[in-house]
């Protein structure tokens, strides 16, 4: 029994060292563990201290960027403000701007309806001098002319050699009446150019012939007197009229009373002084304006609207009574009636 009781406590006692010998292990484990820990936590702590310096230098760099923030937030608040007082005296600006505007372009608009009418130089529909009644006025002058001027009829003798030589003048190879009658037509209306225009010109008529300038010349072209050898000499351009000075020391007499014949004479020769003028302005002065260009035009095509309307309205003017004459005396010389 002893021995038995000797066995059980050696196996006992060997019991206890191998939990002694285990218990070691794991102390010696956690005694490493404490070792490893400890430098862990020396690393970490050093770690730490500089994680607390670098905070440290964020939270200054901290105060300082939230100090230039609330500069910035200052300056913008005090920018916002200004611009916002810019954007309100703009806005008071543009409306001033907005309503001249619309006042600039009211006036405008006046300024081009105004400006359109004046460098419209066509007429009205309702108008009598329009295109479509000139073509009519035409036609009908045309009709009237073809009625004067006919060479058939028992009541009418023809003169032979002067019919010949008048049809020769207009290269007329075909000698028959309707040909006549035509080619009459033509002298008839030549000649009532030419007395009209010398009605017109009557001012610069003169009695001896002088050398045409060029311009002249064309003009002369244009305007053939219808009978050879009565030629008259064509007014010159305006920049060759004499000159008068006038001074209160040296004055003269004022001209004649007008004729009441010569009225529309002078209205055609007034016009022409003053187109002429006005043309003259046009070439030595600077501008590009479209008003000082259709002016001629528009003088003319208003002062000749007037004397369609009124010119040679007496029954006893003597442009008229002379036209008739001398076209009864130049349509006479071809035929009888």
């Amino acid at each position: 029994m002893e021995y038995l009781s000797n066995g059980d406590e050696f196996e006992k006692n060997g019991q206890f060292s191998a939990e002694a010998l285990d218990i070691a292990t794991r102390f010696q484990k956690l005694q490493n563990s404490v070792v490893s820990y400890k430098k862990r936590n020396e690393i970490l702590e050093k770690e730490k201290g500089e994680l607390i310096n670098k905070l440290y230098d964020l939270n200054l760099k901290n105060d300082q960027l939230q100090t230039t923030c609330n500069e910035l937030n200052a300056r913008f608040d005090s920018e916002k403000r200004r611009w916002q007082q810019r954007a309100n005296e703009s806005d008071l600006e543009v409306q001033a701007l907005k309503k001249r505007l619309i006042e600039l372009k009211d006036e405008a608009s006046r300024y081009q309806s105004a400006l359109g009418e004046a460098t419209n130089v066509r007429f009205g529909d309702d108008d009598s001098n329009n295109q479509v009644q000139l073509s009519k006025s035409i036609v009908e002058m045309q009709n009237l002319l073809m009625d004067f001027t006919t060479v058939k009829g028992k009541d009418i003798t023809i003169n032979e050699k002067a019919a010949f030589d008048l049809l020769t003048v207009y290269n007329c190879k075909s000698k028959g009446k309707p040909v006549l009658s035509a080619a009459l037509q033509r002298k008839t209306f030549e000649a009532l150019i030419y007395y009209t225009n010398k009605y017109l010109m009557r001012p610069y008529r003169q009695k001896t012939v002088q050398p045409l300038s060029p311009q002249q010349q064309t003009f002369q072209q244009l305007n053939q007197h219808p009978y050879p050898g009565q030629q008259y000499q064509p007014y010159p351009p305006y920049q060759h009229y004499p000159q008068v000075q006038y001074n209160q020391r040296n004055s003269i007499p004022p001209p004649p009373p007008l004729e009441d014949d010569e009225l529309e004479s002078e209205i055609a020769i007034q016009m022409t002084k003053l187109c002429s003028l006005i043309n003259q302005l046009a070439e030595t002065r600077k501008g590009s304006d479209e008003i000082t260009r259709v002016a001629p035009v528009k003088v003319r095509q208003q002062i000749y609207a007037v004397l369609g309307s009124r010119g040679f309205c007496k029954d006893n003017h003597s442009i008229i009574e002379n036209l008739a004459n001398k076209i009864l005396e130049t349509t006479g010389r071809y035929r009888k009636i």
